[in-house]
């Protein structure tokens, strides 16, 4: 895992919120605090440019990306807005675990921010 985040992404907002759900779904299957720990300042990384986009927001989404490997076009894809969503909402309850409560509400209230982003209207 430690592998994937030196590698680059076409889809930087999709990737990170995959590496989330990763170390998240790790550290439930081994309880493993020293790996989470590891793996935190590349996911703070992560957590910095996601508050940036969403701050600079018009709309209360990530930035835009490309829609598929095949189709260069940016857009605002529902499936990479909802893989940072997961990722974001599967570290919160690590992150508390694991005495970083301030990583934890930091990735809570951006969740519930691009939550509230992607609903229906």
């Amino acid at each position: 895992m430690a592998e994937s985040f030196r590698r680059r992404s076409v889809f930087p907002n999709r990737a990170w919120g995959v590496r989330m759900a990763g170390v998240a779904d790790y550290y439930r299957r081994t309880g493993d605090k020293r790996f989470v720990d590891q793996m935190t300042s590349a996911l703070t990384f992560a957590l910095l440019r996601f508050r940036l986009q969403l701050a600079h927001s018009p709309n209360g989404l990530l930035d835009r990306e490309r829609y598929g490997v095949d189709v260069t076009t940016p857009v605002y894809g529902l499936h990479g807005q909802a893989l940072a969503l997961q990722g974001l909402r599967a570290m919160a309850p690590v992150w508390q675990a694991t005495d970083t409560g301030r990583f934890a509400d930091e990735a809570t209230q951006m969740a519930t921010q691009l939550e509230a982003a992607c609903a229906p209207r």
